[in-house]
């Protein structure tokens, strides 16, 4: 990814936010987006940027329309790398936390290589998203936000349990 000490001050950097950019635009003919009830707190981060006309983050399907640079090899619909992927655990990506997972892939990158990368990256999320989840005994934040995820920005209706 670079031998630059931070994405952010890389050209990987500006591909990155062009990239973000890019899909953003390309998904700019859909209809307006609402944030799912299930969380107020997640809603409010995102409820007035769901307009996709000048919203901030990408929804499931628009993160996997990523490209990646060409040198490395990330599977965008790994469960644990969309984990890793939004830090906010809101369903969406916004930019910050495009870069910031990049920062993450490049530290892993500097340290492994480019031989076994990809598996790589999957074993530390997939580990992240364990000591997060499970070993912490939440599984509502993993429901939850696998709901959110799923849900695309679209409003959903919580039902009594």
């Amino acid at each position: 990814m670079g031998a630059h000490a931070s994405v952010a001050d890389s050209p990987i950097g500006q591909y990155i936010l062009e990239e973000f950019q890019r899909v953003k635009a390309e998904s700019g003919s859909q209809t307006t987006a609402k944030s799912p009830d299930l969380d107020e707190d997640a809603d409010a981060r995102s409820a007035s940027t769901h307009n996709l006309a000048d919203r901030q983050v990408l929804f499931l399907n628009e993160i996997r329309n990523l490209r990646t640079p060409q040198d490395v090899s990330i599977d965008l619909n790994h469960m644990a790398i969309l984990w890793k992927m939004d830090a906010a655990r809101d369903g969406v990506v916004d930019s910050t936390e495009l870069m910031g997972f990049a920062e993450y892939c490049n530290g892993l990158f500097k340290t492994y290589g480019s031989y076994d990368f990809k598996e790589y990256l999957q074993a530390h999320c997939v580990v992240d998203m364990y000591n997060d989840v499970f070993a912490s005994s939440d599984y509502s934040l993993f429901s939850d936000w696998i709901c959110r995820l799923v849900a695309q920005g679209e409003r959903t209706t919580t039902f009594p349990s």
